[in-house]
């Protein structure tokens, strides 16, 4: 989808034209399109339908949508229109023919079908239809004398029917070389896997879900000296090639989502050795392959809908393509599963898709979409300039796990660690609020940037911690003396934000063999003190030695390791469990692809479910009650426990406020309006009280309630009774794969999620429950099993 918002400005003279697609009809914008943010002004757009043009008027706020335009995009002056193509890109059972032409009179339009770029001399042209009886590959470009040649444009049209059968014997495809350069080789879908499952559970599983076309001239992957795939350890834009993507859906109209041009790297860390057959890949969108931008929305609408950039991602440490043992952990979900949990905690995350690939027009496996926390990243999603960035990570293999600015410079992280360095030695409040451009009481210094956004911190070392990540900040690998698999950003011209840090490649993570019990540490090595390997882990443990700091954790861990919070067992393993189900028919083709690259019998579908049940029945169940304790010897969690709260009344609109605590001693002081009980420094807060015995409070009221036993505090309670017009704001959308259900709960609340599939006779069933929480909190579920008319209610009780 291509949001288009703006104004038009008046012109004089001809028409200017800008013409859009969207299905069959045609749109002609009859004035120019000059983006501003006036909010005073209107669209006015023409829309023409068999040469009749009606003008309707828009306010902008009011967002168009249009689908991709790069399919119909007009050629730029001098250059010759497009090809276009008599069938879609998509998903076929039966031969067809297939025209080729342009708009441009005189052109004549050249094709391929051997991946290469399509020229006069080396290619035919299309002066024919094309008979098109299997999987394949169609590019093509028009050429006329006097005008520029115009894009490449690239179809893919696959069938399922012989996908299935693509090089049985291992050897290579045409077009495709027998070597790879020193990178190991592996081609084609292992018949003893494919004997397992019915020709209609082949479809199932290469259509759970959407498949990606990555095409690109042979030589560019396989060339002995210059191919990507052939050099996987080369990095940089010099390794970059030119190819075309395509998005395929067999559920969607069209099903050929977008096809854009772009520029093609290999992806990853370790995985680029050569005896890695199968490798990951970034995609770059920039004008001098055609779009400067993707605009299409990855993310049904929850996440950007642009993109300069994108990773395609797959399995690494533990891939069946290279691990005969600990292959049994190539799942596929412990990365993404990590990413989300961090989104979970109410932290920004980046965003990942589960896609199938095909490689000009060989399918390659299991793959995944994942965002960069990049410079565009930060742009997108937290406003300012991209150019004004500072994106701080670890250098990984090349870069001997330095730290380095992959955008903009290391001035703003440099100034982090050494204020945090400050507050180890000398842990009073003035150091460590210096870090979050206060003054020692706590309250903002506008004359100090804001150096750490310290609930982000708190919260990805929570998941760090969880999810026992083995290679992140701080590497087992590297017996922890440096970091890798960290992601930093900042606007470094925005002085009230400070470094946001990101989960990535977290696959050494929930009971995989080097992942770890306890990674809390403390780390204590000699590269602490060198700036040169400063990461998130260490500036965490710098700041542990403030008590602040210590609390404020403990309130994140009493918010998300208990009622209903993201890391208690029940949230985590269905949100673990979820993930899975989007793949878990999809897993076959990917043990048809590899599952023999290092082991027979293959890998298949039963060692991928004996793996998921391993860690639902191992992983989750005691991990947050360990964790707890480990929290607790690290002093991030105090040995006074957190009061419990409950709300009892027959008047809903005034109910009573029960407080309750298990210390053996110790007084519980809360307050109703929103603020801590506790100041900085820990003396009690004036407004606070002293509970003595239940209390009438308003729904409208917020309670914060802490447990004082001596100078000690506990962790921070809290809480909100829903008022007439708290609504849940239940919102429903239809994503790819299911039926995306979202709502915010109130604290104390418990809600039922009910559907039908018959609004007028069929009784309601619960979809699912969500049990009270102490606080408010954003609740999601995806009904993957929804018919294609379904009812929902929400129900809440207190």
């Amino acid at each position: 989808m291509e949001r288009i918002a703006g104004h038009w400005q008046e012109t004089s003279g001809p028409e200017v034209g800008m013409r859009l697609s969207y299905g069959t009809v045609r749109f002609r914008c009859l004035h120019r399109l000059s983006v501003t943010r006036r909010k005073s002004s209107f669209i006015h757009f023409c829309v023409g339908w068999g040469g009749l043009y009606r003008k309707a008027q828009f306010a902008v706020g009011i967002c168009l949508w249009l689908l991709s335009t790069s399919q119909a995009q007009p050629a730029s002056p001098g250059q010759a229109a497009p090809p276009q193509f008599s069938v879609a890109r998509g998903f076929y059972e039966s031969p067809f023919s297939l025209s080729i032409s342009s708009r441009t009179p005189g052109a004549v339009v050249y094709y391929c079908s051997d991946f290469s770029e399509p020229a006069p001399g080396q290619s035919p042209p299309a002066t024919r239809p094309v008979q098109i009886g299997g999987t394949t590959v169609i590019r093509a470009r028009a050429f006329k004398e006097g005008l520029a040649p115009s894009d490449i444009v690239t179809h893919t049209y696959l069938f399922l029917g012989d996908v299935i059968h693509q090089a049985p014997d291992g050897k290579p495809p045409t077009h495709f070389p027998s070597s790879w350069g020193a990178n190991e080789v592996d081609y084609g879908m292992d018949p003893k896997v494919i004997s397992r499952y019915t020709a209609a559970e082949w479809r199932e599983a290469l259509t759970q879900i959407p498949s990606i076309s990555a095409v690109t001239e042979v030589k560019n992957l396989f060339d002995p000296a210059t191919g990507i795939y052939a050099n996987a350890a080369q990095r940089g834009q010099a390794w970059e090639r030119p190819a075309s993507i395509e998005l395929l859906d067999s559920k969607k109209v069209p099903q050929g989502q977008f096809q854009e041009n772009c520029g093609l790297r290999i992806r990853g860390g370790y995985s680029r050795n050569p005896q890695y057959a199968k490798h990951a890949f970034r995609v770059f969108f920039r004008r001098e392959y055609g779009a400067a931008k993707l605009k299409f929305p990855w993310f049904d609408g929850e996440g950007a809908s642009e993109f300069d950039t994108f990773d395609l991602r797959t399995s690494q440490n533990y891939s069946w393509a290279i691990d005969a043992a600990a292959g049994r952990f190539d799942t596929m979900v412990q990365d993404v599963f990590c990413r989300e949990t961090l989104g979970a905690l109410g932290q920004p995350t980046t965003r990942s898709r589960y896609y199938h690939l095909f490689l000009n027009g060989q399918y390659w496996g299991l793959y995944e979409t994942q965002e960069r926390p990049e410079e565009a990243y930060g742009e997108t999603y937290f406003g300012g300039r991209k150019e004004d960035y500072d994106v701080v990570k670890s250098a990984n293999h090349p870069g001997v796990f330095v730290t380095e600015a992959a955008d903009g410079n290391l001035d703003a992280f440099r100034a982090l660690w050494t204020l945090a360095r400050s507050v180890a030695t000398n842990a009073a409040n003035s150091n460590y609020f210096a870090v979050l451009g206060r003054n020692a009481d706590g309250s903002r210094e506008p004359a100090r940037p804001v150096l750490l956004d310290v609930d982000n911190l708190i919260d990805y070392m929570l998941v760090i911690f969880y999810t026992g990540d083995g290679d992140a900040p701080l590497s087992w690998f590297l017996n922890f003396e440096r970091s890798n698999n960290w992601f930093g950003l900042r606007d470094r011209t925005n002085p009230n934000v400070g470094f946001r840090f990101f989960n990535h490649d977290a696959e050494h993570t929930l009971g995989a063999p080097f992942s770890q019990i306890d990674r809390t540490g403390p780390y204590v090595r000699p590269n602490q003190n060198n700036f040169t390997f400063a990461n998130p882990q260490w500036i965490h443990q710098d700041l542990a030695a403030s008590g602040e700091y210590r609390l404020r954790f403990a309130d994140h861990v009493q918010r998300h390791f208990f009622h209903g919070g993201a890391l208690t067992p029940e949230a985590a393993t269905q949100r673990f469990l979820r993930k899975a189900a989007q793949i878990d028919h999809a897993i076959r083709a990917y043990s048809a692809r590899w599952g023999d690259a290092v082991r027979q019998p293959a890998y298949g579908e039963a060692e991928w479910r004996n793996t998921i049940d391993w860690i639902v029945t191992h992983w989750f169940p005691a991990r947050t009650s360990v964790v707890l304790e480990q929290l607790k010897r690290a002093g991030l969690y105090p040995l006074v426990s957190a009061p419990e709260m409950r709300f009892e009344s027959d008047a809903p609109a005034q109910p009573l406020l029960r407080l309750s605590h298990a210390n053996a001693t110790g007084r519980i002081y809360f307050a109703v309006d929103g603020t801590d009980p506790r100041v900085v420094g820990g003396a009690v807060a004036p407004g606070a009280m002293v509970y003595t015995a239940p209390v009438s409070v308003s729904t409208t009221d917020r309670v914060l309630a802490r447990v004082r036993d001596g100078s000690s505090w506990s962790a921070v309670v809290e809480a909100q009774l829903p008022g007439l017009s708290n609504s849940p704001h239940l919102t429903i959308r239809r994503t790819s794969s299911a039926v995306a259900l979202d709502f915010s709960a109130a604290a104390m609340q418990t809600y039922t999620l009910e559907y039908r599939d018959d609004v007028a006779g069929a009784s309601w069933r619960a979809l699912t429950n969500f049990p009270p929480a102490a606080a408010d909190r954003r609740l999601s579920v995806q009904d993957t099993l929804a018919s294609p008319l379904r009812f929902y209610r929400l129900r809440a009780s207190p």
